[in-house]
């Protein structure tokens, strides 16, 4: 058993309900140029940031 399916076993045993990630936020594919960052905002996150998305201070 893998690490998440032991996980999933503990912390929900009745299961998790799955839902297509454009249903719980908006997905944008962008300019593919750099934006103008801000100094709030909405967060900006990129692959960048794929092992911590929240981690991210940058803001467009």
């Amino acid at each position: 058993m893998s690490k998440l399916e032991e996980l999933l076993k503990e912390l929900c045993p009745d299961g998790v309900e799955y839902v297509r990630l454009n249903k719980i936020c908006k997905i944008y594919d962008g300019t593919h140029q750099t934006p103008t960052y801000t100094a709030s905002g909405v967060k900006f996150v990129s692959v960048e940031n794929i092992n911590s998305l929240y981690d991210t201070q940058k803001y467009i």
